[in-house]
């Protein structure tokens, strides 16, 4: 059962928080079960880890509740409910309707929800640029990760179309009695804002734009954003219900929203989603891992009604603002790009195939997954923007890309000073040499560090110019140098198209935060 291993990992999380806080001369030291290995994909390089179940010796047999315990948690519903009002201060305006469901219910609500997703071609887009850009394994496949992750991680979910709380009877009860306070906070959350309406206003906004590309930027970002803004408070409540015998909160425990997150980033389980790219792992866990280190800024900032009532009525405007909860609350604006025209220089050879923005959060998981985590902590804060044009190499002669080799990419980004652009720029170059393993350096300097490379799929340029980053991969040499001019004149970039900030990674996870699913407890 390995929902159940990850929800009674955190609930051993906070237990053992209460115990080290409480007896620390006693407490004793956990010791986590061992995560799987990473794998490399000896074939084309990637860094990214190959999808694996658990072996099957290890998966012991699914047992259910009984009727006697399903009726008790059913029983304790409207208790919890009562809690999670008192912690939020969000009111009840009416009880909330429960239903337990099994794993084959889970699974046909799982596989509907994901076929009303509306942006399916935008989803295969984004994974063959996020190919491109190393972050997804050459082989690996979305869609059907999805699936297999949506049905293996779900401990229980709100559904706000039917304003049902859904009770898992695989589950054990006491493991579902914190998730069930989880949960009902989305019930609060639905009561007071409708959040089925509350996400759908975001998409519809945006269906008639004049700027399709800018329009997706903003969707997936508005929605990752409110997104973790509710998964956040849920797993605020949580740990607050787990405390509750101790007589305190997350206001005066201080070491438990830094414990939490640590469980949230580091594999415990051998599950689908300890085993899954860096990306992936990292960008399905943000609403909880980072939403409740937002929540728990904004209580310390302001207390209750600013952390709950106040921010749903007003809710962050992108993931950034999640991240760095100071510039939510300052109302301090996001740095813009403009995207030039760029049609001058790639002629009739490239068509376009996908524009977007490449964020802080992208660059962490970026400076991670190919340098290493020192790196991430100290150059993503340095961000001041990114964004990138693919285009389709249309003398492939093919209908529609069907690999990365088919794709060109014009990436740019903007630091805090030119010795942060250099830096930056000598780590993507780690990830070329890491994506293209037989790829040929050329203009290096005395350090090593090379500006351009010839790969299995074309020249690779990288430069830092000022506090900025050119990253070209695949163009043809004279379509490159034609990119770089018009890239770096001021006047040309003045009288471009304002790329909206976001993140790359979202935009694969956006579809799923939009079911209102509660995936990581």
């Amino acid at each position: 059962m390995k929902t159940s291993c990850r929800v009674l990992l955190f609930l051993f999380c906070i237990a053992f928080f209460v115990n080290a806080q409480t007896q620390p001369s006693q407490a004793p030291t956990p010791t986590p079960p061992t995560a799987q290995p990473a794998e490399k994909d000896k074939d084309t390089g990637d860094i990214g880890i190959t999808v694996q179940d658990a072996p099957k010796s290890q998966k012991p047999a699914e047992t259910r509740i009984s009727p006697k315990e399903a009726e008790e948690l059913f029983k304790s519903i409207d208790e919890v409910l009562q809690f999670a009002s008192n912690d939020t201060g969000l009111p009840i305006k009416s009880s909330v309707k429960r239903e337990m469901a099994t794993r084959e219910q889970v699974t046909k609500y799982v596989e509907e929800r994901l076929a009303e997703d509306e942006d399916q071609k935008r989803l295969e887009r984004t994974e063959l640029v996020l190919k491109k850009f190393g972050l997804l394994p050459h082989k690996f496949e979305l869609r059907p990760f999805m699936l297999t992750l949506l049905r293996e991680q779900i401990a229980g979910f709100y559904d706000a179309k039917l304003k049902t709380i859904h009770l898992l009877d695989w589950i054990p009860a006491d493991a579902q009695r914190p998730v069930m306070a989880h949960e009902l906070t989305h019930a609060l959350q639905d009561q007071k804002v409708d959040l089925e309406n509350w996400m759908k206003v975001v998409r519809d906004s945006a269906k008639n734009s004049p700027d399709p590309d800018n329009a997706e930027i903003e969707i997936d970002e508005i929605i990752s954003a409110r997104t973790a803004l509710v998964e956040g408070q849920g797993m605020a409540v949580l740990v607050d219900y787990m405390l509750a015998p101790t007589g305190r909160t997350l206001l005066d425990a201080p070491g438990i929203v830094e414990m939490m997150q640590q469980s949230m980033t580091t594999g415990q389980t051998a599950s689908v989603l300890d085993s899954a790219p860096l990306l992936l792992r990292e960008s399905l866990t943000f609403p909880y891992k980072d939403g409740l280190g937002f929540v728990n800024a904004l209580l310390q900032s302001g207390g209750k009604d600013r952390a709950y009532s106040a921010a749903l009525a007003n809710p962050p405007r992108n993931t950034h603002e999640i991240l760095a909860p100071r510039d939510y609350l300052d109302k301090k604006p996001l740095p813009e790009l403009r995207l030039p025209d760029l049609k001058p220089a790639l002629g009739n050879n490239y068509e376009h195939y996908d524009v977007g923005s490449v964020g802080e959060f992208d660059v962490a998981i970026l400076l991670k997954q190919f340098a290493d985590e020192k790196t991430a902590r100290e150059l993503s804060p340095e961000w001041r923007g990114g964004m990138y044009y693919s285009g389709f190499n249309k003398t492939t002669k093919k209908p529609v890309p069907s690999s990365t080799a088919d794709l060109a990419v014009l990436y740019v980004s903007r630091w805090s000073s030119p010795a942060v652009a250099q830096k930056f720029a000598d780590a993507y170059g780690l990830s070329v040499r890491k994506r293209y393993p037989t790829g040929t350096r050329k203009d290096c300097d005395q350090n090593g560090n090379c500006s351009t490379w010839n790969t299995v799929e074309g020249l690779v340029n990288v430069e830092a110019v000022g506090d900025e980053v050119l990253v070209m991969e695949s163009f043809d040499a004279n379509t490159a140098a034609k990119l770089r001019k018009i890239v770096l004149a001021e006047s040309e970039r003045a009288g471009g198209t304002k790329v909206k900030a976001g993140n790359l990674s979202m935009r694969v996870a956006a579809p799923i935060f939009a079911m209102h699913l509660s995936l990581f407890h």
